[in-house]
């Protein structure tokens, strides 16, 4: 009787550190996506887009600039 009892709670109890791991996993990837994807990436992923957009547009403005004075020339 105390055997079964033995047994009974060490699977109880490795029930128990299995899913308090796979909470703690769940958890841990979770705010790895988000720190990662979110932050990192997404944000910067658009402030990069809007920053090469701006140069891309300045240098066609000297690439313009340029052409106007061969011209005048």
């Amino acid at each position: 009787m105390l055997f079964l009892f033995y047994r009974i709670l060490r699977v109880a109890v490795v029930c128990l550190w299995l899913y308090v791991t796979v909470i703690v996993t769940m958890r841990m990837v979770n705010l790895f996506r988000v720190v990662i994807f979110e932050q990192l990436f997404w944000y910067n992923f658009w402030d990069n887009l809007i920053v090469f957009s701006s140069y891309w547009s300045k240098t066609l403005e000297n690439n313009r600039e340029r052409k106007r004075e061969r011209v005048r020339r």
